[in-house]
């Protein structure tokens, strides 16, 4: 085993078993994950462009953000959409006058002064859904404020998404319409995908029913013919209490 893979497994370990033991005296998950890199990065520097974490990096970031969208409830999300739009609103007007200081102040490019305002003004959107469940807050509380926070979060990746895509209107116009195929396209390949992988059973319900449909005239038939005995021993009773 050489040098690399005992790392790989020492921030495995790490990353499951160590930050879950610390999270037993109230110490936030991002912040053991936060002091492990930094440990990382001053004692094995070869690893700081390592393909490897790089890829574990961005299934971090993807997972993050795919239990975050299963915590969206849309239901909520409409009841609070006046105080949501304010909040983005709000958000936005600080964004747009740290752009205009940094611009205008520190003649920096647009661009940058744009990275800028988002480095300073955007939270962790993941330390916070971390940290709810251990907040304090009630259920409520939590709900309205990961909302906000995934729509914050949301915002600062439009903005980012802009910024990198300002080389030219035509990239930026080929970009938006390929992510608006994209958000528009991926839940039907996705339901498509499952719908073949598992095709959908007949309810048993409705099973029982034909069964007992296609029984009905076997059982009518069973009907008539214990009507038709009786009425025979019947007459039969009678004839030969009269011939008697």
């Amino acid at each position: 085993m050489n040098k690399t893979t005992l790392v790989y497994l020492i921030l495995i370990f790490g990353l499951l078993v160590i930050q879950r033991a610390l999270q037993r005296f109230r110490l936030p998950a991002p912040l053991t994950c936060f002091a492990m890199g930094i440990i990382v990065s001053l004692y094995f520097k070869q690893l700081s462009n390592d393909s490897v974490l790089s890829a574990v990096a961005t299934l971090g970031i993807a997972s993050l953000f795919l239990f975050a969208g299963l915590e969206v409830d849309i239901i909520e999300i409409r009841k609070q959409l006046p105080r949501l739009i304010g909040h983005l609103g709000a958000r936005s007007l600080f964004l747009g006058v740290a752009i205009w200081i940094a611009v205008h102040y520190f003649d920096m490019v647009w661009q940058f002064a744009a990275l800028l305002a988002l480095a300073i003004f955007t939270p962790s959107t993941g330390f916070i859904l971390d940290t709810l469940p251990h907040s304090g807050l009630d259920e409520g509380e939590q709900r309205e404020v990961s909302i906000r926070a995934i729509a914050g979060e949301i915002l600062a990746l439009l903005v980012l998404f802009v910024v990198s895509q300002s080389g030219s209107v035509q990239h930026l116009a080929i970009a938006s319409l390929s992510l608006v195929l994209l958000i528009a396209l991926t839940p039907l390949l996705f339901l498509r995908s499952v719908s073949l992988s598992f095709p959908t059973r007949r309810d048993p319900s409705s099973h029982f029913s034909s069964w007992s449909e296609s029984s009905a005239p076997s059982s009518a038939s069973l009907l008539d013919y214990i009507s038709s005995s009786e009425r025979l021993s019947l007459e039969s009773s009678q004839g030969s209490s009269e011939n008697a």
